[in-house]
């Protein structure tokens, strides 16, 4: 995906999920309210875990009309994004992760397999658990 240069997060590409990594991956829209919520589920979850984890928001909202890089650079600055944020403007990480509804939030294991998905805001515990079965795998 395209990352933006924003709060903890560089521009460039990011591969997604991480390769060897556990990765926890958002998928979330400026427009979304519970979005917000999931943000500040996903931020205390992060505290409770080491910094092997990668964590990654992405959006698939089309960039033009409305809706600028820098909108949402501004929705990550006033929500506290505290991790890379990108783009999936194909939608295809939306696709593979079957992301219907918003927020979207998956855990993937160290080889990229989803372990854990769910859709509206999750609790920290539950993304807690899922890195944790993550691991093990």
């Amino acid at each position: 995906v395209e990352t933006l240069d924003a709060p903890h997060s560089d521009a460039g590409t990011m591969t997604v999920p991480v390769p060897d990594s556990v990765t926890v991956i958002d998928v979330f829209a400026t427009w979304c309210a519970g979005c917000d919520d999931q943000l500040r589920s996903l931020a205390e979850a992060r505290e409770q875990v080491n910094e092997d984890v990668q964590f990654v928001s992405v959006t698939n909202e089309a960039i033009g009309g409305g809706l600028t890089r820098a909108d949402i650079r501004e929705f990550w600055r006033e929500h506290a994004g505290r991790w890379p944020v990108g783009l999936d403007d194909e939608g295809k990480l939306t696709t593979r992760l079957e992301a219907r509804n918003l927020p979207h939030t998956a855990v993937t294991d160290p080889s990229g397999r989803v372990v854990y998905a769910e859709q509206g805001v999750t609790s920290p515990d539950a993304v807690v658990s899922a890195i944790q079965q993550a691991r093990t795998r």
